[in-house]
């Protein structure tokens, strides 16, 4: 790449130095899956866990150096002390009063009876998936117009609590993978 002689390249560290200076407030990372230990292979070889005991400054900057080809950081800041969408999204009773709709750069590849899902925008492909019966009725009725909750409901999920916080932890995956948007409100009409 031919680059500016004037270009700066920024790591995790430095992303978190420059928002710090700048008394502005982290929300989120654009493609924030590839910056989480909760959807990443490191939970398959047992390091989840240990990554996932840094703060999300720390596992961002883990990841990065794990999958070592992110060559632009994008994310958003705001002024003040506003709830980031990691508190807001964090309880199971937050995740089944979201209004979910689909990424619309979702792709859903099928084999057999498992589907995957993955986020095409993003640098890393995240795969996130599970049995077809599981996801596919779920993902079917995402479209930003009634909660988690109600959708769950609707499908005949919402009996039990067990259920129904095993479902809001599958959401909270597919959030964090960009699979599924989660919002407060509801998309307009």
């Amino acid at each position: 790449m031919l680059l500016h002689p004037r270009d700066v390249g920024y790591t995790v560290d430095d992303v978190r130095a420059l928002v710090e200076g700048s008394g502005l407030t982290f929300q989120r990372w654009m493609g924030q899956g590839q910056y989480s230990p909760d959807v990443s292979p490191l939970l398959g070889v047992g390091l989840g866990n240990d990554v996932g005991a840094l703060d999300a400054w720390g596992q961002a900057a883990v990841m990065e150096l794990f999958y070592g080809v992110i060559i632009k950081h994008e994310f958003i800041v705001r002024p003040g002390s506003d709830a980031t969408p990691a508190t807001l999204f964090a309880t199971d009773e937050a995740v089944l009063d979201a209004y979910p709709r689909l990424s619309p750069y979702l792709r859903v590849d099928r084999d057999g009876e498992q589907m995957s899902l993955v986020n095409r925008a993003h640098q890393v492909a995240i795969r996130v998936g599970g049995p077809v019966s599981l996801l596919a009725p779920i993902l079917a009725e995402f479209d930003g117009k009634r909660t988690t909750l109600e959708l769950l409901q609707a499908e005949g999920a919402g009996s039990s609590q067990t259920v129904l916080s095993d479902r809001a932890a599958l959401v909270r995956q597919l959030y964090v993978a960009d699979a599924v948007q989660l919002s407060l409100h509801p998309t307009p009409a």
